[in-house]
This record gives C-alpha cells, sequence and structure tokens, in this order.
C-alpha cells in the first residue's frame, strides 16, 4: 500500500492519482496541459482529499492553492525487492 493510500486510510479521506488524470487509457498518450488542469480542478474541488503526485510543471500551483498540509516525500531513496538504495550524488 502506498503512502498516500495509507494516509487516505488513516484519515478516510479520497485520494486523487494525478497518474490516473495525466494519462489517457492504456497510458500510451497523455493528455494536453489544459484538459488535464481542469481534471485536476475537478477532483479537488470538495474539501478533504489527499493528491498522489505533483506534476510540478502542470497542476502543482492548483493542489496548493487548495492544500492546508504538504507532505514532500524523497525520491532519493528507492524500495528495491525489500530493502532501500540511496541514490547519491
Amino acid at each position: 500500500m502506498g503512502y498516500a493510500h495509507q494516509q487516505t486510510f488513516r484519515c478516510q479521506l479520497p485520494v486523487v492519482h494525478l497518474d490516473v488524470l495525466y494519462w489517457r487509457p492504456g497510458r500510451k498518450k497523455e493528455s494536453d496541459k489544459a484538459s488535464f488542469r481542469v481534471r485536476v480542478a475537478d477532483a479537488i474541488v470538495d474539501d478533504g482529499w489527499v493528491v498522489d503526485g505533483s506534476y510540478s510543471g502542470l497542476a502543482f500551483d492548483l493542489t496548493l492553492a487548495c492544500a492546508d498540509t504538504l507532505i514532500v516525500i524523497s525520491a532519493r531513496v528507492f524500495l528495491i525487492s525489500g530493502s532501500t538504495l540511496p541514490l547519491g550524488r
């Protein structure tokens, strides 16, 4: 279970997966920016939600403007087969 799902379960809030809103059926073609932003805005119009993803250049401003809490998870560590692999510079 991913972090967004864990928080959703704990807080009993709906989860909004930005990947689901961005990629068209079959994950073969991405959305255009305008239609993606409309889908994100529609998904976060109600009070209380957890957003999984940022799409910083496309929708981060929308979610940040509506959020009361922001949790950033570092992408510098990957979980591979039960062990962690730090990504160094």
